[in-house]
C-alpha cells in the first residue's frame, strides 16, 4: 500500500534573489533523473492533485500537497512566463520537508527554522537557521553546535560566490550553494568563505583533510595564581599564561582529550622559581626530575597525554626568556 507524506505546506514562499515572489509561477513534478511527469496528491489518502501546481500571488502553493514515498521526485520551478528558474532533483523520503527558494530564514538556538528528520518525524531541536546578520548557525539537540554527519538535503543547488542559491533574511550576498560536485560553499558579504558569528563546537569529532592558514590558538590567561591549587582547564585553551606568586602552587589538569587522542598544554610560566610548585603526580619528567624554574623571568614548559590524562609527559622548552 502506498504511503503519502507532506511534500511542503502553504507557508513556504518561492522568490527570486531580490525577494520578489514568483506569482503565478508553477511547480512541475517529474520522476527523478528524467523528464517523465509524476503526480502529487492533495491528502494522505492519495487523492491526485496533478503533475503541476500553480503558485498564488505570494509565490506560495495554495494548499498543502503530498508525495508518494515510493517515488524519487524532481521538480522544476517556473516563473509566470513558463521559464524554468530552479530545479530540485532526488527529493526522497529522507528529506521530510521542502526548502523554499531564497526563503527568509530566521530563528533561535534550539528552535531552528529548518529541522532535520528521517522522512517521518522531524527533530525540532536539530537543524539550522540564520541567527543574525551574516551569521549561520546550527542547532543539535537544542544546543548551538556544528555537527558533522551523514545527513543530506536531497536537493540540487547551484550558484556562484556572492550570489548564493539560498539567501538569508533578504541578504543577497549571504547564503549557501553548491559550487561543484559534492562540494558545499558559503558566501558571506559577497565573498566565497565559510564564516561563523560565534564559537564553532565540533563535539570531539574527527576533521580530516584540513589545511590551516593564518590560524591562532586561544590563550588561557590566568595571571597571578595566588598560591594554593590552580586548575588548568584545557577547555579554556591549550596555551596557558600564568604568574606564580604568594605561596606554594599545586597545579591540576582537567578536561584532556579522550584516550587515543593526543592532547597537549603549553604553559608560559612567569617567576616559576619564586615559590614551590607541585605538579600533578601523573606527570613523568625526563630522568624523573622536574625542572627548576626561574625565580624572576619567563620559562616555557609543555605537557602531553595520549590516554586522557592517566599519564602526562612533561618537558622544559627553555628557561629565562628575556
Amino acid at each position: 500500500m502506498a504511503t503519502y507524506i507532506p511534500f511542503t505546506n502553504v507557508n513556504f514562499q518561492f522568490t527570486d534573489l531580490s525577494g520578489n515572489p514568483y506569482a503565478s509561477g508553477t511547480l512541475n513534478f517529474k520522476i527523478s533523473g528524467g523528464s517523465t511527469p509524476t503526480n502529487v496528491f492533495s491528502d494522505s489518502s492519495g487523492t491526485i492533485l496533478g503533475t503541476s501546481i500553480t503558485l498564488n500571488s505570494s509565490g506560495r502553493a495554495p494548499t498543502p500537497f503530498f508525495r508518494d514515498t515510493a517515488i524519487d521526485y524532481k521538480y522544476l520551478l517556473k516563473n509566470a512566463a513558463g521559464t524554468t528558474v530552479d530545479t530540485f532533483d532526488e527529493i526522497k523520503s529522507g528529506f521530510a520537508t521542502l526548502l523554499s527558494i531564497n526563503d527568509t530564514r530566521a530563528g533561535t538556538e534550539g528552535s531552528p527554522v529548518i529541522t532535520l528528520g528521517n522522512g517521518t518525524t522531524n527533530d525540532p531541536d536539530t537543524g539550522f537557521y540564520h541567527s543574525a546578520n551574516n551569521e549561520f548557525s546550527f542547532s543539535a539537540a537544542g544546543t548551538r553546535a556544528w555537527r558533522a554527519g551523514t545527513f543530506g538535503f536531497d536537493v540540487t543547488i547551484a550558484g556562484t560566490a556572492g550570489a548564493p542559491s539560498r539567501i538569508f533574511a533578504g541578504d543577497v550576498d549571504t547564503g549557501w550553494y553548491q559550487s561543484a560536485a559534492n562540494k558545499w560553499a558559503f558566501a558571506a558579504s559577497g565573498v566565497n568563505v565559510v564564516t561563523f558569528g560565534s564559537t564553532v563546537i565540533f563535539n570531539d569529532i574527527n576533521v580530516s583533510k584540513l589545511n590551516l592558514l593564518d590560524y591562532g590558538e586561544k590563550v588561557n590567561i590566568i595571571g597571578g595564581t595566588g598560591g594554593g591549587t590552580q586548575d588548568i582547564d584545557l577547555e579554556l585553551g591549550n596555551v596557558v599564561s600564568l604568574t606564580v606568586d604568594t605561596s606554594t602552587n599545586t597545579f591540576t589538569f582537567s578536561n584532556p582529550s579522550a584516550t587515543a587522542i593526543a592532547c597537549g598544554i603549553t604553559i608560559w610560566v612567569t617567576n616559576g622559581g619564586s615559590q614551590t610548585i607541585v605538579w600533578p603526580a601523573s606527570v613523568d619528567w625526563p630522568s624523573a626530575t622536574a625542572p627548576t624554574l626561574t625565580a624572576a623571568g619567563v620559562d616555557k614548559v609543555v605537557f602531553e597525554t595520549i590516554n586522557n590524562g592517566t599519564l602526562w609527559t612533561g618537558d622544559l622548552i627553555n628557561l629565562d626568556y628575556s
